[in-house]
C-alpha cells in the first residue's frame, strides 16, 4: 500500500530511561508517516532534533550511504521515511525531552526518563 502525501512525524523509543551517568543510550526512530500510519518511503523532509533536561544528542542521522551530512548535526534529510537519534544522559536525574520538528509537520516530542 503506498502512502499519501500528507503526512506527519511519529517516533518511537528503544529505551524509556537511561541510567543518568551516561553509560547506555536510548535510540529514538522518528518515521514520516501518513494518517494511516502508513511510511511514506519517498518523501525526503530535512527534520531538525532538539534537546531539554538531563540528555545529550551522541549522534543523528538517517544511514542515508550517499549523504554528506554529519552525525553530530542536529538537523538532517530523512532516508526512506526515517531518521535516528542516540540519546544520553549527562550525570543528572530527570526527564530528557526530544522534539523533532519538520517543515508542514507538528513537532513530534518524546521523553526519556535519566534514572
Amino acid at each position: 500500500q503506498t502512502a499519501s502525501e500528507k503526512v506527519h512525524l511519529t517516533a518511537w523509543l528503544s529505551k524509556s530511561s537511561v541510567p543518568a551517568d551516561g553509560s547506555d543510550i536510548s535510540y529514538v526512530d522518528v518515521s514520516v508517516v501518513d494518517d494511516n500510519g502508513i511510511r511514506n518511503t519517498s518523501k525526503v523532509l530535512p527534520v531538525a532534533v532538539t534537546i531539554s533536561g538531563p540528555g545529550i544528542l551522541q549522534g543523528y542521522g538517517s544511514a542515508d550511504p550517499d549523504s554528506t551530512e554529519n552525525y553530530y548535526d542536529t538537523s538532517a534529510n530523512t532516508y526512506e521515511g526515517r531518521i535516528r537519534a542516540a540519546v544520553r544522559g549527562t550525570g543528572e536525574s530527570g526527564e530528557i525531552t526530544v522534539t523533532f520538528s519538520a517543515p508542514g509537520c507538528s513537532d513530534c516530542v518524546v521523553s526519556i526518563a535519566a534514572v
